[in-house]
């Protein structure tokens, strides 16, 4: 950002707010303020033309023409903005600029006709504000300057067909340019191009609106943006984007065939302390064996038992 500002200084094109604020030192007398209309605006008159500042910064929200993110309907058509939020990333160079814009509306503050609201200041927010509406109502008692909307900005003709249908005009002074900054000059870009990250330069135009409060709000109404650099944002889209190899190959899928196979028993061999393997089913069913073996004993001894004592009682009943 700081190489950017050294830059925007060798470039010709609008003064930057500090290159302002030296002219302003010197000589005063140049500033005045402009009535549009029916003294419901005013704009910054320097040196009898309205005065174009340039600023940079990065961008922190956008929202430029063709609007794809946003449902745009009959009744919100007359309201929409085009409009980019700038911060500085805390440097010292952007620092300075908004110093100077927030010594821009303190002068204005002492030549305007009505009060400025300091709530409505765009200079003390931490992001700066600049945009500008999309479209004027038609007059057709007076004669009307437009501009067409490009393709570029209005891919589908939604934004031309409402516009028609709610009586409003884009003219010049909503017009936004998309450019692109070289070393020398500027080139006309896409406004699809800019995204939040990006280093751009800003052209606006401080504009005071008149309120039902019988008082002002000062807005800095954007006329061109200009890509500095991007190659931050190109980078980071790079490292997050999914590598193309990935989802351009097809996963093959594997055919896996099924055959079935009989049971059978598990046998598990066992080892005595002699050394010998048995299998676990023999020794289960020795041990069966001897167990049924000694049963049959124990039944035959006590058959045994109970036939000698009925025939001890027999002897002892015959002999009394």
């Amino acid at each position: 950002l700081v190489d950017a500002v050294r830059d925007a200084k060798t470039i010709s094109g609008p003064m930057l707010p500090s290159q302002w604020r030296k002219e302003y030192e010197e000589d005063d007398s140049l500033l005045s303020l402009g009535a549009i209309g029916p003294s419901d605006e005013y704009y910054l008159i320097w040196d009898e033309a309205r005065l174009t500042l340039r600023t940079l910064g990065v961008i922190d929200t956008i929202n430029l023409a063709p609007f794809e993110a946003r449902r745009v309907t009959l009744d919100k058509v007359a309201y929409l903005q085009q409009f980019v939020l700038l911060g500085g990333l805390a440097s010292a160079t952007y620092n300075t600029e908004v110093w100077a814009l927030q010594d821009l509306i303190d002068t204005l503050k002492e030549i305007a006709p009505l009060r400025i609201e300091e709530a409505k200041n765009p200079a003390q927010s931490v992001l700066t504000h600049f945009g500008n509406r999309m479209f004027t109502p038609r007059d057709d008692a007076h004669e009307q300057t437009t501009v067409e909307v490009t393709d570029i900005m209005d891919p589908n003709r939604k934004l031309r067909d409402l516009s028609a249908a709610a009586g409003l005009v884009h003219t010049p002074w909503n017009a936004v340019a998309y450019l692109k900054r070289t070393k020398k000059d500027y080139v006309e870009v896409s406004p699809a191009s800019f995204r939040p990250g990006d280093i751009v330069e800003v052209h606006f135009r401080v504009a005071l609106f008149k309120t039902g409060r019988q008082t002002l709000i000062p807005k800095f109404v954007l006329h061109t943006i200009a890509s500095v650099d991007s190659s931050f944002t190109t980078r980071a889209c790079r490292f997050t984007a999914i590598p193309l190899d990935t989802i351009a190959k097809p996963l093959k899928r594997k055919r896996v065939s099924f055959e079935e196979v009989a049971t059978r028993a598990c046998k598990t061999p066992r080892v005595h302390r002699d050394g010998k393997e048995t299998d676990q089913n023999e020794k289960e069913t020795d041990a069966t064996d001897h167990g049924e073996g000694e049963d049959t004993d124990m039944r035959s001894d006590h058959s045994a038992d109970s036939m000698g004592r009925v025939s001890s009682r027999l002897s002892d009943m015959i002999i009394d």
